[in-house]
Formats: structure tokens, sequence, C-alpha cells
């Protein structure tokens, strides 16, 4: 079952890049977000309220530190997301989405939502594979 489950989170995640490309092509309210930007919103926004350090950020994305600052910068500029330092140890900061970073995380989970509206999760895994290099192979050609 978790080989089904890691297929499937791979699958999801080319589906979000694959539309986060498309967006791009279209333009949006916010600009152009790159992969790691919208990656970095995903995490924030499956999170909760809760925030995070850019530290954890860059661990659990694999983006290097003085990468994730930058990308921290860029979407603060946009008004997406928040840092601040923590009340209890003022050398530690946090990340948290704004209301727009929210609400930009709630209509791109509801638009994925109706995307896979229609695929039955219970399928065969050939299926998910299927979809999964069918996702690939459209993601090389945006």
């Amino acid at each position: 079952m978790s080989e089904m489950r890691s297929l499937l989170e791979q699958v999801l995640v080319q589906c979000r890049l694959a539309a986060d490309r498309v967006t791009r092509t279209q333009g949006d309210t916010h600009g152009a977000l790159s992969e790691s930007a919208v990656l970095i919103l995903e995490t924030l926004g499956s999170e909760g309220k809760v925030g995070m350090s850019p530290s954890e950020l860059a661990a659990r994305l694999s983006i290097s530190k003085p990468a994730i600052t930058q990308l921290l910068a860029r979407l603060e500029q946009k008004g997406l997301i928040r840092r601040w330092m923590l009340s209890t140890d003022r050398r530690r900061v946090s990340v948290r989405l704004t209301r727009a970073g929210t609400e930009l995380y709630a209509s791109r989970q509801e638009a994925f939502h109706e995307l896979l509206g229609t695929l039955d999760l219970k399928e065969e895994p050939e299926l998910l594979s299927r979809l999964n290099h069918d996702l690939t192979w459209l993601l090389s050609r945006l």
C-alpha cells in the first residue's frame, strides 16, 4: 500500500506542477511563481496555521538555505507569506501563509480536487502508473 501511496503522491505533485506551468503561461494575480515557490506554499498550506522555520522548509524541500531565504523574500513581497521572530526565542524565525497565501492555497486545492474528482483512487496501480507517465510527458512539453 505504501508503494501506491508514494506513486499517488508523485502523480499529485506532477499534476500541481503541470497546473502551475499552465498558470504561469496565462498569468495570475500574484505574478509567476516558480516551482520551488509553489512547493513552499503547498508545504505551508498543508501545515495549516502552524508556522515553520526557514530551516525546516529548506530541509523538507531539499532547497539550500540561501535559496530558501530568497524564495521567502519574494513570497513575502507578493504578500503570500509572513515571517516573524518567535517570542520565546528571538533568534528563531517562523514562516506562515498570509490571508492572501491561504486563499491562493485554498483555490489551488479546490481546482486540484476538481481535476482529480473523476479519478477513482481504488483503480489498479497500472492506471496510476500510466497517469504518472502521461503527466511526466506533459510536463516535458510545457
